[in-house]
């Protein structure tokens, strides 16, 4: 007896099925094979579904059935979980808590008056402490810069400072005394002054008749 659930059906060269009533006892109950003629209402379309006489038949492997069908707990646990979400019951009361009492005047007065103290002492403290004349003059000594700067040279430096002034003071005179003798000949040329300038060069002497030439 063949293991196979749904026995392969011999067809010859022709594509005909022959008669498989030798094998009847293999396959399982309310299945046949069909003719020759059957054959012909029996479609496929290229999905690969089968249509008898046009309409689809409905297969549905058992694969694909066992996996639609749910568990028979899993309903209840989906139920008590939505249950869950709207459902709101409080909590315990633990053992050796109390709660808050309502506060009577004269502790609302109390919490007051400590706020009132603090707001104070905070308010004194942001306010500007009045500095005396003795810090303001003591501060203004400490950070006073002396008017002259003494500066101490070595005697070296001293004489190489003294040099430098001198040649100077050299160079500044020869500077201007160029200048001045500039500006007098230059006056002297344009006629803006008459004394003191230096005379022309004085004319070629006739030449001698006795010196021959």
């Amino acid at each position: 007896m063949s293991t196979e659930p749904y026995p392969e059906v011999a067809v010859d060269e022709s594509g005909i099925v022959p008669n498989q009533s030798a094998r009847g006892a293999e396959w399982p109950k309310k299945i046949r094979t069909l003719t020759a003629s059957e054959l012909d209402r029996l479609t496929i379309d290229h999905n690969g579904r089968f249509y008898w006489d046009g309409k689809l038949v409905n297969y549905e492997p058992p694969e694909l059935r066992a996996q639609g069908q749910r568990p028979e707990g899993g309903d209840s646990t989906l139920d008590e979980l939505e249950r869950s979400v709207y459902e709101h019951t409080s909590p315990d009361r633990i053992e050796g808590a109390e709660l808050a009492r309502p506060l009577t005047a004269r502790e609302r007065e109390d919490l007051r008056a400590d706020d009132f103290d603090t707001a104070r002492e905070a308010g004194a403290a942001a306010e500007p402490r009045a500095i005396s004349a003795e810090e303001m003059a003591l501060a203004a000594a400490a950070i006073r810069m002396p008017e002259r700067v003494h500066v101490k040279l070595s005697r070296w430096q001293s004489l190489g400072a003294i040099v430098m002034v001198l040649g100077m003071l050299v160079g500044a005179s020869g500077i201007a005394a160029y200048g001045f003798v500039a500006a007098h000949e230059w006056a002297c040329r344009i006629g803006l002054i008459s004394s003191y300038c230096p005379q022309g060069p004085a004319g070629r002497p006739p030449a001698r008749l006795d010196i021959p030439a």
